[in-house]
């Protein structure tokens, strides 16, 4: 199913558009995706570096049932989050009509929707007890229910800013609320609050981040409502919400499992184990994969220009991925007592798997802005009712054979099999081919290999017991720093790209498109 052609508006470049004012267009596009990237990225590290640290301390302070309770209430609460915004975030993304009466007519839009979905599940949210057998579940949702608005208020800006590539705009709203869930949660539990620390930890983060994200846009999200647009808007977003339901239910259907027929402790050990190979990864890809959403759509009438687009993305997302899923394959059984304690031990088994679903999933991430860039949304329901398919099958047989680590593999794998038919749809959507993909991701297949070699040859992974975090860090980069020099020597092409963009500084005026119709 294609975009309806209202919304995707003129492709030609106006008087004050990226592309007109930029030089060439895909250029242009290049210059302000690595500035994208770069102050992306910086935000990413900074605010990733926040919730690592909350998570090692909350790690200390609390207990794998309350993780695990947690973990319950915001699988309810996420199942619902996947609706709150129609699909409207990507719609804005792709729209060309004025900011501000897109702000306008978005934010009346997906208020009014978060506010009917916050007071249902407000009050639906004793039925958690008949999945869960938790009662304690029944009040954590209710709070975790504000989530919904705001994460419904901080869509709008967000995906304007991403519309026009004012990466930088994003620095602080996607830095700073990190550390506001960091201090909340982690006050909270030092005053000996449980899991309401975590609770309110939740909660501070996505009200701070729309407060910052409204800032950093500067449009007044109170103005004249278009109908038009609105039924434009939505007309795109439906066929999204489909794709969102299976995409989580997906997402959800492991915790879910766990919860029901392990109980919470389990659970808690499983979402721990979740996070820190998420942590890696997958939330830095999320960050990269809002910047070349944009980029995307403005190349989805530019052949070549698409093409090369997706593959230099992958190949540069999974030259961060795959060996950061190696590394915590090798290191998580020593890592996890070290860095959580000996009470998270359980976790480390499931870690390793989750590790590679990770990696898995940061492609995938970056790689599905293809057919939702260039109008093709509605092939993606079927995409993710496969990778359901899989994950349901493989689910409970694997559950009761391994436990929390059976469940991790089960969703690997079926990440894994949905990668491969996204691939499949991608390269026919942007003209690639299979070679092109490969040839993408040889550089990545040499620095594992060199990666292997290296801890093999050391004996790293074998009887190796750090006792230190630094022990941990230095053994890791010094092994690092050698395969990059050994890929520098092998992938000459990779050397002189990274030259080129080394010397692109960051500093540099970043093009802004107009608020204007793009």
């Amino acid at each position: 199913m294609r975009l309806p052609s209202r919304l995707l508006g003129a492709t030609s470049p106006e008087v004050g558009s990226d592309q007109a004012t930029s030089g060439s267009g895909p250029l242009g596009l290049g210059r302000s995706a690595v500035f994208g990237v770069v102050w992306t990225v910086l935000a990413a590290i900074i605010g990733r570096f926040g919730t690592v640290i909350a998570l090692l301390l909350l790690a200390r302070l609390l207990t794998p049932r309350e993780f695990g309770l947690i973990g319950m209430g915001l699988v309810v609460v996420n199942a619902m989050a996947q609706v709150t915004d129609l699909g409207l975030s990507q719609a804005l993304v792709v729209s060309r009509h004025d900011s501000r009466t897109l702000a306008a007519t978005a934010s009346a839009v997906v208020l009014a929707i978060s506010s009917a979905f916050f007071l249902g599940l407000y009050l639906a949210a004793p039925l958690a007890v008949y999945v869960f057998h938790e009662p304690e579940v029944v009040a954590l949702i209710r709070v975790l229910a504000v989530i919904l608005v705001a994460q419904g208020l901080a869509s709008v800006p967000a995906a304007l800013i991403e519309r026009d590539l004012k990466f930088r705009q994003k620095f602080l709203p996607e830095a700073v609320p990190a550390f506001v869930y960091a201090a909340v949660a982690i006050g909270l539990a030092v005053a000996g609050a449980g899991v309401w620390s975590l609770v309110a930890g939740q909660v501070a983060y996505p009200v701070a981040r729309a407060f910052f994200l409204w800032w950093a846009l500067g449009i007044n999200p109170i103005g004249r409502v278009s109908l038009t647009i609105a039924r434009e808007l939505v007309g795109y977003g439906k066929f999204v919400v489909g794709s969102s339901l299976a995409r989580f239910a997906f997402l959800t259907i492991d915790s879910v499992a766990i919860g029901a027929l392990l109980g919470p402790t389990a659970l808690g050990l499983y979402e721990i184990a979740l996070n820190l190979a998420n942590l890696p990864v997958t939330h830095l890809t999320m960050f990269v994969g809002s910047v070349v959403f944009p980029v995307f759509a403005k190349l989805r009438d530019d052949a070549s220009g698409i093409r090369l687009a997706y593959l230099a993305t992958t190949r540069y997302v999974a030259l961060v991925a795959i060996p950061a899923a190696f590394w915590l394959t090798v290191l998580a059984p020593a890592t996890v007592p070290v860095v959580l304690g000996e009470r998270w031990a359980g976790a480390a088994t499931a870690l390793q798997v989750l590790a590679w679903y990770a990696a898995i999933r940061s492609l995938w991430v970056t790689t599905v802005r293809i057919p939702m860039a260039t109008g093709h949304v509605g092939k993606l329901l079927g995409l993710d009712l496969t990778v359901l398919a899989v994950a349901a099958v493989l689910l409970l047989p694997l559950l009761y054979a391994r436990g929390i680590a059976g469940v991790a593999l089960a969703a690997t794998i079926a990440q894994a099999v949905g990668l491969l038919v996204l691939f499949r749809l991608a390269n026919r959507l942007t003209g690639a081919r299979l070679a092109d993909v490969l040839g993408a991701l040889r550089p990545v297949a040499t620095l594992t290999a060199v990666l292997a070699l290296l801890v093999a040859g050391t004996g790293l992974a074998l009887d190796w017991q750090p006792t230190t975090l630094l022990e941990l860090g230095v053994a890791a980069g010094l092994t690092s720093l050698v395969a990059l020099a050994v890929v520098a020597v092998l992938e000459p092409e990779l050397r002189t790209q990274a030259r080129a963009i080394l010397a692109r500084s960051p500093a540099s005026p970043e093009p802004c498109p107009s608020q204007a119709k793009l």
